[in-house]
């Protein structure tokens, strides 16, 4: 190891996605002076209604057997870290490694240690062509730029998640709060999304 490169650390602690699983009731409770979870219904709805639009790939994230003590990878700025102060995590069993939904998806699908438990644009583009798009990260229900995207071939593929390899975006439906200080006066739709009218009204309604 160069001991010249810089190094960023991040503390983990799995214990915390634990607790929220087991108490989801105060994770969707809004305290005095905290933050709104007005959000979470609407883009909850929004994302069930994508269920009309069937993704036809199947795989599942995998997971190593244990997340250690410390690790550390290369970045391209240096080396990052990821410490746990209370100890190596196995994963198994752990709720945040488990695929609680039918999309193949678990936490860690974009939340791994060597982006700094977050997703990045450059992790997307590198796990679309080692996956060939197949990656449970690429899916239409939120990954793609319209849920109605073909999906069919690499080449389809490769243009329907375009804006979670080039930007790292994921696509949620998000209602406009009744008190909002703004208005939507100009709608850009580069990617063709009203295209398909179900696809259009099924993310309207929550914008």
């Amino acid at each position: 190891m160069n001991s010249s490169r810089p190094v960023s650390v991040f503390v983990v602690g799995f214990s915390i996605f634990a607790a929220v699983f087991a108490s989801p009731s105060s994770a969707q409770t809004s305290q005095p002076g905290g933050q709104s979870t007005a959000w979470a219904a609407p883009a909850i709805a929004a994302a069930q209604q994508m269920r009309m639009f069937p993704d036809p790939s199947r795989g599942v994230q995998q997971a190593p057997p244990v997340i250690p003590l410390l690790g550390i990878d290369p970045d391209p700025s240096g080396l990052i870290s990821s410490y746990q102060p209370g100890g190596a995590t196995l994963t198994s069993g752990n709720p945040f490694f488990q695929n609680l939904g039918t999309n193949g998806r678990t936490c860690f699908t974009c939340h791994q240690p060597q982006n700094g438990w977050t997703i990045s644009a450059q992790a997307a583009h590198d796990r679309f062509f080692a996956s060939n798009g197949t990656d449970p990260l690429f899916r239409l229900v939120d990954g793609a730029t319209c849920p109605n995207d073909d999906v069919s071939t690499p080449a389809a593929r490769q243009k329907a998640y375009q804006l979670l390899m080039d930007k790292g975006l994921i696509r949620i439906g998000l209602a406009i709060p009744t008190n909002a200080k703004f208005t939507v006066s100009v709608m850009s739709d580069p990617y063709g999304h009203r295209s398909d009218d179900r696809a259009h009204q099924s993310n309207l309604r929550n914008r």
